[in-house]
């Protein structure tokens, strides 16, 4: 039976190093020659997983990858976009109007780069570094921007996330979707939308029942890959939220943890 891999990136399809292991990509090529789906699944624009789909021959097996944390779903061989949710501007307006006094750094993609207000933002130099993608400088994006987003992102020191995402969750959770993805950041997605949406989105597209969709993740932004029915596998370096939700703990990322479940319980 076909299956959907979907993967989330950092601690999980990536070690401690931020590259996939020569076992894990040999393993999920595996999959993808068996005809199962690989799809990565991450807050990242495609310039940041380019190089993790080339590694795993996307471009070969059509693989899918579900960016802004679900909002947008494309084939990395040919570009076409399947699905694709984005804010209102003036939803995403609302955002920066809230978050701007909060003490928070803001940015969000354009033209698949990094569009904040400051070059020298912290969660900027973090994330252009990471991802190694470029970035755009707007002075004046906390008065408001001027296209449609998929996601808005805060980010601060882990303290300070602690203190404001409280504070955001109350203000924007009956409106839109709210995640911490990591201790530093916090997205925003239109309401509705979230990894695990993206997954029974490309489910239906393909006719494969959700039952048939194996969801590796470890933070709490899987939490919705984890909720859908989906068979879920958190990493034993997850947080205690995502293992006692996951029906099955695998090694770690620095472990493998990815090919050691599906050696054993897949392709065996």
């Amino acid at each position: 039976m076909k299956k959907i891999i979907a993967l989330d990136v950092d601690g999980t399809l990536v070690n401690s190093n931020h590259v996939i292991t020569e076992k894990t990509k040999n393993t999920l090529l595996k999959c993808q020659k068996e005809g199962h789906i690989l799809v990565i699944a991450s807050g990242r624009d495609v310039e940041g997983v380019k190089d993790l789909a080339e590694d795993l021959q996307f471009d070969t097996y059509n693989g899918l990858l579900s960016k802004y944390n679900g909002c947008r779903v494309t084939n990395f061989a040919t570009g076409q976009v399947l699905f694709n949710h984005t804010f209102k501007i003036d939803q995403s307006n609302e955002i920066i109007s809230f978050v701007k006094n909060l003490d928070v750094e803001i940015f969000t993609f354009k033209d698949g780069k990094v569009y904040s207000d400051d070059k020298n933002n912290k969660s900027l130099i973090d994330t252009t570094k990471r991802l190694k993608i470029g970035y755009i400088i707007d002075k004046n994006m906390r008065n408001g921007i001027n296209f449609l987003a998929n996601n808005m992102i805060i980010g601060a020191s882990k303290d300070k996330i602690d203190q404001v995402y409280p504070i955001v969750q109350k203000e924007f959770e009956n409106k839109y979707t709210v995640v911490r993805t990591t201790e530093n950041y916090v997205e925003f997605m239109p309401k509705g939308f979230s990894k695990g949406s993206s997954l029974l989105e490309i489910a239906k597209y393909y006719n494969i029942d959700k039952e048939n969709i194996i969801a590796f993740g470890d933070e709490e932004n899987d939490y919705s890959m984890f909720d859908i029915g989906a068979f879920s596998v958190a990493m034993r370096n997850a947080s205690e939220k995502i293992k006692e939700k996951a029906d099955f703990v695998t090694k770690s990322n620095d472990e493998d943890g990815i090919a050691y479940y599906l050696e054993n319980y897949l392709l065996k």
